[in-house]
């Protein structure tokens, strides 16, 4: 009984400090605790806590109708948990927001249902690139979305090569 305890606080550690991690192949929407070393390899769905962080320069009057948008979207995602595009709306409202940690999360949610997925690997590039200031990590992603957008003939390839020669 103590372990389920210990198991469970630190299932909500990791929520609370942002730390999000893949699913490890076993169905859309989850990720593996054998990731971070508990055993059994339970699964949970991605936790996003409620509520939205909203950036400074938000104006009020939007508040309102981005808190909407984000409640009807999160019924939505919970309804149809791998609709790649639901959680692209959701994560596009988390950004207008301002609440880049939660908008982060739904980006890599994103990449655990559909791996190449331009936009989310272009916007996680963008979001490391301006908001988290971690050109290293933007690069990849970066890297990633041109190399998809070239396959797929997207018109994100041009800002993924032109965002992508600010870091070099």
């Amino acid at each position: 009984m103590n372990w389920m305890r210990t198991a469970a606080w630190l299932l909500v550690l990791l929520v609370a400090t942002g730390a999000y991690f893949y699913y490890a192949g076993g169905g859309a929407g989850y990720f593996s605790l054998k990731e971070i070393g508990l055993k059994g390899g339970t699964r949970v769905p991605l936790v996003l806590p409620e509520g939205i962080a909203f950036g400074e320069d938000v104006p009020l009057g939007a508040r309102a109708a981005i808190s909407d948008k984000v409640a009807a979207l999160r019924a939505a995602v919970e309804e149809n948990p791998s609709d790649a595009a639901l959680w692209s709306k959701l994560a596009m409202q988390y950004s207008m927001a301002g609440d880049f940690e939660r908008c982060r999360a739904v980006w890599e949610h994103i990449l655990t249902l559909a791996p190449n997925d331009v936009i989310a690997l272009y916007s996680l590039g963008y979001l490391y690139q301006f908001r988290v200031r971690d050109e290293s990590t933007a690069k990849d992603y970066y890297e990633a979305a041109l190399a998809e957008a070239r396959k797929s003939g997207s018109p994100l390839e041009k800002s993924a090569r032109e965002n992508l020669a600010l870091i070099k």
